[in-house]
């Protein structure tokens, strides 16, 4: 009975290690992958943004370009390796021994995600300072701007991903409760990093909206200031065309992507967050309860 039971143990231990083991490489490898899907979708929006920017291209590279800078990743990267040292580790010899290549590598793949989230989000808030070759609202309800909030997207749904395995983690390997809180500060700056950005554009698109309705406006009294003994018809097809256009402006979007999108990002935010803090209330009961 006795060797079954040591057997189950036996089995329940090389299934957990198991278990940590595939979580742990996941998240080193989506850690290093990370950066360069980022990089790729930036690349993919090179002929879409560069037309909207006055200089094209040569402006897009002053843009974009630092988004492959080694020096801010080697200073991330150096950091991050620290705090894992000394929050992570009770025994700095065993550390060293045990976990120096994962979590080198690890901190790597983590400072290069956070630069290139950081850097290609600048870029997108610079963009907002330019004067933009905005698309007529009569073609495009977004103006021209949906790379540009597709991109912001993109970025955003990837570093939320990366996120979400850290937090996986935390359900398989101990984690004291500095990791949870370095956790929720990435979570409470990634959403922030990616509105902040794009306030310049949605202000840029709510300018554009009224200025297209006061000329509109100008055009409708312009009709109604005219003598009485114009052409009927001519003047009900011109306050029909007025009226189409007036619905064409009321439909131009106030934020660069389709709103409908932020309800999935919102649904990935609002669940790290949550087992987030599912975690450190576990981690709080697990110290006061054993005291009490």
């Amino acid at each position: 009975m006795a060797s079954i039971t040591q057997l189950g143990l036996i089995f329940a231990e090389s299934a957990s290690f198991q278990l940590n083991a595939i979580v742990g490489s996941m998240l080193l490898v989506y850690a290093l992958y990370a950066p360069r899907f980022m990089r790729e979708k930036v690349l993919q929006t090179d002929r879409a943004i560069s037309g909207l920017l006055p200089n094209g291209g040569q402006e897009y590279h002053m843009l974009f370009g630092r988004i492959s800078a080694y020096r801010p990743q080697l200073i991330l990267f150096i950091l991050f390796w620290v705090f894992t040292f000394f929050s992570f580790s009770a025994d700095p010899f065993r550390f060293l021994v045990d976990n120096i290549s994962y979590s080198s590598v690890l901190s790597l793949g983590i400072s290069s995600t956070l630069w290139t989230y950081y850097s290609a989000l600048r870029g997108i808030h610079k963009m907002g300072a330019v004067s933009l070759n905005l698309r007529p609202y009569f073609t495009d309800a977004l103006l021209g701007l949906r790379p540009i909030g597709s991109l912001a997207l993109y970025l955003a749904g990837a570093y939320f991903a990366a996120l979400s395995l850290g937090v996986l983690n935390t359900l398989a390997f101990p984690t004291p409760l500095s990791g949870y809180i370095a956790l929720g500060v990435m979570t409470l700056l990634g959403f922030v990093f990616f509105f902040l950005p794009l306030i310049r554009l949605h202000r840029r698109m709510l300018l554009q909206k009224k200025l297209e309705r006061s000329k509109i406006a100008e055009k409708m009294a312009g009709i109604f200031r005219e003598d009485n003994e114009s052409n009927e018809q001519t003047e009900m097809t011109r306050m029909f065309r007025l009226d189409m256009m007036e619905r064409k402006i009321s439909s131009i979007a106030s934020w660069p992507f389709d709103i409908q999108i932020i309800g999935r990002l919102l649904v990935l935010v609002l669940s790290v967050t949550t087992v987030l803090i599912a975690r450190v209330i576990a981690f709080y009961l697990k110290i006061v309860v054993p005291l009490g």
